[in-house]
């Protein structure tokens, strides 16, 4: 059957002809709503309703991305990028499955944090996908973890052991990207050193580039520009 919503009283401001008619259908073999948007002037569905269908679907990307990081994890574990001829993962992921280089980036990355954590069914990477599927964690958190710990390692001959990598990805939970960034450097002791690797130059094809560098916080545009 379908349902159809009043019209908020913000939407009579408009001409009738511009009146969207949005129809709500259930279905009795389906959890979720089945939105059709057409443009006929009646009425629009309830914010509520489409808010409460957006939520669902974040929730089940949330989950398929923890699926995502399994099916990379025993991709990698098999070699399955060498039997399918590509040379790494980062090659796989972008040519095979289609990612974007930062979107397979933060994948492989945070696959990897993952792995270091312990088995598939150790408690903290339980602990830690359950987080992502929450929200409280998301890739950027852990990729930039991931980044973390190498650096430390490679540079600071600091090795960390699962329970404290947990504890930094506590640290990590609900900041953003510049927060994120902020607190991780803070712990090294040469906080450029872990950053330098933002400052890039990347080529969007027609002569155009895509330049990314780090300013000071304080840092202000000189008088006159725009």
């Amino acid at each position: 059957c379908g349902v159809f919503w009043p019209t908020p009283a913000s939407a009579f401001l408009r001409k009738p002809s511009t009146y969207p008619r949005v129809r709500l259908e259930f279905s009795r073999s389906a959890s979720l709503p089945r939105l059709k948007i057409r443009s006929q002037p009646v009425t629009v569905i309830c914010a509520r309703a489409l808010i409460d269908h957006t939520k669902n679907l974040v929730q089940k990307e949330r989950a398929t991305t923890t699926e995502i990081l399994h099916c990379l994890w025993e991709a990698q574990e098999r070699d399955l990028y060498l039997q399918l001829g590509y040379s790494s993962m980062f090659e796989f992921v972008t040519k095979h499955l289609g990612y974007s280089e930062s979107a397979a980036t933060r994948r492989i990355s945070s696959m990897r944090l993952l792995k270091s954590l312990g088995n598939k069914e150790s408690e903290i990477v339980k602990e830690v996908e359950d987080k992502i599927q929450t929200g409280t964690l998301n890739l950027s958190h852990l990729a930039s973890a991931q980044s973390f710990f190498r650096h430390k390692e490679q540079k600071e001959n600091t090795v960390f052991s699962e329970d404290e990598k947990n504890n930094v990805l506590k640290d990590l939970e609900g900041l953003n990207y510049r927060e994120t960034q902020e607190k991780l450097s803070s712990q090294t002791s040469e906080p450029e050193a872990f950053t330098k690797r933002n400052d890039r130059i990347r080529p969007l094809g027609n002569g155009k580039f895509e330049c990314t560098f780090i300013l000071e916080k304080d840092t202000r545009a000189p008088r006159g520009a725009r």
